[in-house]
């Protein structure tokens, strides 16, 4: 429950890093002051609205992320893809119908890119803490014993 909530909690502070880095990588700073302000005010209620409720429904806050893999890596690409997909076609339906008066379209592909990144590395980075951890976990020696695994293939690997 509490890794849940610090996970959500993670993803709104890179939510909000992704959009403004976004519009910053894009564009110049006086032009993102003087004529974006609007564009990334709407970006970003939207993807604080979207990308949560996405990320909750696809699972990603469900899961025991000391452990993820393939599996996780594929459902973290397909609930962004999705998040992002979801944001784009908001924010050029409000670009359409003038609710925004400029849209870099390019920002949409840097987000998705942002997005990926930090989603993907922030659960994958607790798998890589969790396992320096279980590695370097020091143990007494009369409590280790040498074990051998045979046959036991992609199993094996994850009993290991």
């Amino acid at each position: 429950m509490l890794k849940g909530i610090r996970l959500r909690t993670a993803d709104i502070v890179l939510i909000i890093l992704g959009v403004l880095g976004s519009f910053a990588l894009r564009l110049n700073l006086e032009q993102l002051i003087l004529d974006y302000l609007p564009t990334i005010g709407v970006m970003l209620v939207v993807a604080l609205i979207v990308k949560p409720i996405v990320y909750r429904r696809m699972g990603l806050y469900q899961r025991l992320w000391a452990y993820a893999s393939v599996a996780e890596m594929r459902l973290i690409l397909q609930a962004v893809s999705l998040a992002s997909l979801i944001v784009a076609v908001i924010v050029l339906g409000a670009h359409l119908f003038n609710l925004v008066p400029r849209l870099p379209r390019s920002v949409l592909i840097i987000d998705w890119l942002a997005s990926m990144a930090s989603v993907g590395g922030i659960r994958f980075a607790m798998r890589m803490l969790t396992e320096g951890n279980l590695l370097n976990e020091e143990l007494p020696n009369s409590q280790k014993n040498a074990v051998l695994i045979v046959g036991a293939g992609s199993a094996g690997a994850l009993v290991l």
